[in-house]
């Protein structure tokens, strides 16, 4: 039985980074640790003939390990099932030497970021629009600015501008 629970909870450790809640790992770790208390114990009663009490600790503790996994597993399927679709997407500029890039993504607004030449930002995203504004600084001269979006790898956005200012779009409208 505690063969089974170290394995799975083993076999769970790759998902870690998936699961920003520390909960999920901290109970990956008792689960583990359980599992491996329970092995050392049926271990060293096989060698000992050691009492039923005590054999009775390792299987409760690898019971325990095993309800742990199956929680984790649980957690994971719905995570995976209610989890909003996500789009890869990829803002570029040029301009320049230096320019301004507004932008937003699911977690923080992105308002004048100082970028050189040329510059991209990738991030995933659950909205289904976008938006890139690029600008060189006024006290230069209007120069050539160029944005584009790409949408899952599709190049779905693509402006050029002489006045120093270009926005792109996704959807346009």
């Amino acid at each position: 039985m505690w063969v089974v629970a170290l394995l799975v909870g083993v076999a769970l450790i790759p998902f870690l980074p998936g699961f920003p809640s520390p909960a999920f790992t901290i109970a990956l770790v008792v689960g583990v640790v359980a599992a491996l208390i329970a092995a050392v114990i049926d271990i060293r009663s096989r060698r000992r003939g050691a009492s039923p009490r005590l054999i009775g600790w390792g299987r409760g503790l690898a019971i325990f390990a095993l309800i742990i996994d199956l929680v984790l597993v649980i957690t994971l399927i719905l995570g995976v099932l209610t989890r909003p679709h996500l789009t890869l997407v990829e803002l570029r500029a040029t301009g320049g030497p230096v320019f301004t890039v507004s932008f937003s993504d699911d977690v923080q607004q992105h308002v004048d970021e100082e970028w050189h030449d040329s510059g991209f930002a990738r991030f995933n995203t659950a909205k289904s629009s976008t938006e890139i504004t690029v600008k060189t600084p006024d006290d230069q001269t209007p120069q050539t600015v160029t944005c584009e979006i790409e949408w899952n790898g599709e190049v779905v956005a693509h402006e050029t501008s002489t006045s120093g200012t270009v926005t792109c779009r996704y959807p346009a409208g």
